[in-house]
């Protein structure tokens, strides 16, 4: 699994630079119209503004594989690729997998500061170290690579993914996908929380051995937060009432 970046969409043909042209054929991009446009994502990933397009490692750990340009590119990790004249092919030499595991993290509660270490590791780190915004209460096991460490995608749609997987020592289960609150997971049955990691993408922590993910879209999750922060209100607003009407 991969996706592919439009670089400068808006001069590429037709055919490779429309909004949802890749959903179409099938293929996953970084950009294009969504229902609900995620701000961290769009911050990363926005053909004009987006770090994307100032840094590889963001290139890397938001699974890009290829790169379509209207303009050429010269880059020690892009490899050209045969293609249409007026359009460029590269191929990402720093890719990451969709799903791979980390074995260390950093807790960063500061979300701009997180950009700035990723934007200064070497592309090849990026997957030995993970940045949280919160403390995950479990301690992984830092262990020398290569590992026989593999995930195995049984299913993958927009609002379900299941995964088998298994790693030789605790660690993280980290997804070039995006970190949203009504995302809910399960390890082997039992509900597990779901970190952000990297500013934009979702993490598990795991123990040694071979486990079933399952990962389900449920926007009840959030209609209940929603209601509990409006109940809150109108209780607060409330009191204020009350409590202005006695000093009248």
């Amino acid at each position: 699994m991969f996706r592919v970046h439009r670089v400068d969409p808006y001069n590429l043909p037709r055919f490779l630079g429309g909004g949802n042209v890749p959903i179409y054929h099938k293929v996953f991009a970084t950009s294009g119209y969504y229902q609900n446009p995620i701000g961290r994502y769009d911050e990363i990933t926005d053909p004009e503004t987006g770090i994307i397009n100032q840094n590889i490692n963001f290139l890397a750990l938001t699974n890009v594989k290829y790169l379509i340009s209207a303009i050429e590119i010269k880059h020690p990790y892009f490899e050209r690729l045969p293609s249409p004249e007026t359009v460029y092919f590269y191929q990402n030499k720093a890719f990451l997998p969709r799903f791979f595991f980390s074995h260390a993290y950093e807790v960063i509660k500061e979300p701009g500061e997180i950009i700035k270490r990723i934007s200064f590791l070497k592309p090849e780190e990026l997957s030995s170290q993970i940045f949280l915004e919160e403390k995950p209460g479990f301690t992984p096991l830092p262990t020398p690579r290569p590992l026989n460490e593999t995930v195995t995608v049984q299913e993958y749609t927009a609002n379900r993914i299941s995964l088998n997987v298994e790693l030789t020592t605790p660690g993280f289960l980290v997804m070039s996908e995006v970190y949203y609150p009504a995302w809910e997971a399960e390890v082997d049955g039992q509900p597990t929380k779901i970190l952000r990691a990297n500013y934009f993408m979702r993490a598990l922590p795991l123990s040694a051995g071979r486990h079933q993910i399952i990962m389900r879209f449920n926007p009840r999750t959030m209609k209940i937060g929603l209601f509990v922060t409006i109940g809150s209100s109108i209780i607060c607003l409330f009191g204020m009432f009350l409590t202005r009407k006695r000093l009248i």
